[in-house]
C-alpha cells in the first residue's frame, strides 16, 4: 500500500476498525512510513483525549436560541424578488396550460381529395383505352384508376 491508499484509512486504523488483509497491509505500511506513523499516533492521542471528555446532555431549551440566531442572520427578501417569483410561477403555469391545450386539440382534418377535371377528348381517349385494356385489367392499373375516378358517380337509391 502507498501513502495515498493508507491516508484514507488512517482514522479507521488508529481506532482499530480495520480487519484482515486491510489491517495487515496498513500496519506494514505504517511500520515503514514515518509520516503515516506520526499521523496514526496523533489520531490515537486525539481519540484518547476525546474519550476522556465527559459527555454533556444538551439542554431541552437549546432549539429556541439556535432558531433565533438563524432567523436573525436571514437576508430580508426584497419586494421585487417576491414579485419575480410570482411572475415566474405564473409563466410556468401558463406554459403548462398552453402545452396541455395544444396536446389535447383534435387532429387536423385530412385534406380533400383532388378534383380531376377531364375534357371531352381526354374522356374519349380514356374510354377507348379502358376498352382496350379490359381484357387485362391489371396490365395498366393507373389508367383504370383514372377512368374510375373520372366516371360519374352512380346515383344512390335507384337500384337499392
Amino acid at each position: 500500500m502507498n501513502c495515498d491508499h493508507v491516508k484514507k484509512k488512517l482514522a479507521a486504523c488508529a481506532a482499530g476498525l480495520l480487519r484482515g488483509r486491510q489491517a495487515r497491509r496498513a500496519a506494514a505500511h505504517i511500520e515503514q512510513c514515518p509520516t503515516c506513523r506520526r499521523e496514526v499516533e496523533r489520531l490515537r492521542q486525539a481519540g484518547e483525549l476525546a474519550s476522556a471528555l465527559e459527555l454533556e446532555e444538551p439542554r431541552r431549551d437549546l432549539w429556541p436560541a439556535v432558531y433565533a440566531q438563524i432567523v436573525s442572520r436571514r437576508v430580508p427578501q426584497l419586494a421585487w424578488q417576491t414579485a419575480a417569483r410570482a411572475v415566474a410561477g405564473l409563466a410556468v403555469t401558463l406554459a403548462l396550460i398552453m402545452a396541455g391545450t395544444w396536446a389535447a386539440r383534435p387532429p387536423a382534418p385530412a385534406p380533400p381529395a383532388p378534383v380531376v377535371e377531364v375534357d371531352e377528348a381526354a374522356s374519349a381517349y380514356l374510354g377507348q383505352h379502358a376498352l382496350a385494356a379490359w381484357r387485362a385489367p391489371l396490365a395498366d392499373p393507373a389508367a383504370l384508376g383514372v377512368t374510375l375516378a373520372a366516371a360519374p358517380a352512380p346515383e344512390r337509391g335507384r337500384d337499392q
